[in-house]
């Protein structure tokens, strides 16, 4: 099956003569998966992927770098310096570095990038001041930590 999309290219690789793997849609019958779709990012925006096509869903002047789904609602932010609400296309924030993560801690929505620090997105306040780039992030159980907290 090839896949449809309005772009020719993502990553180099030439979509109008990609071809599906059949496993992949074989294991997608019956499986959760009818109920998902992949998200992902790329250079020029957001798409996904349904296991049948890839659609471009929100177009970015940049490569975006991490998506978060926070209240029901998909969220994106990357290269760009800005996170948007990805499907109204609703911008929340902007940094004055690249945004490399977004992650939901205590029920709020973080961001975190080439900026220094991790901000509660949505009120633009620093949570840590950290002096150097973060790179991601990511809201675990303590009991992941074992004995160190």
């Amino acid at each position: 099956m090839t896949l449809k999309l309005n772009q020719r290219k993502v990553f180099g690789i030439d979509l109008d003569n990609y071809k599906i793997d059949k496993r992949i849609e074989e294991k997608l019958v019956g499986s959760k998966s009818e109920e998902e779709v992949l998200v992902f990012g790329s250079t020029d925006g957001v798409y996904y992927f349904d296991g049948r096509i890839v659609k471009k869903i929100a177009e970015r002047n940049g490569p975006v770098m991490a998506l978060r789904l926070w209240n029901g609602e998909l969220y994106d932010a990357g290269y760009y310096r800005k996170v948007y609400r990805t499907m109204d296309n609703e911008f929340v924030a902007e940094r004055y570095g690249w945004i490399m993560a977004l992650e939901v801690f205590d029920g709020e929505l973080y961001d975190a990038g080439y900026y220094y620090g991790i901000y509660r997105t949505i009120d633009n306040e620093v949570v840590v001041d950290f002096g150097k780039p973060i790179f991601c992030m990511l809201a675990v159980p303590r009991s992941v930590l074992g004995g160190l907290i």
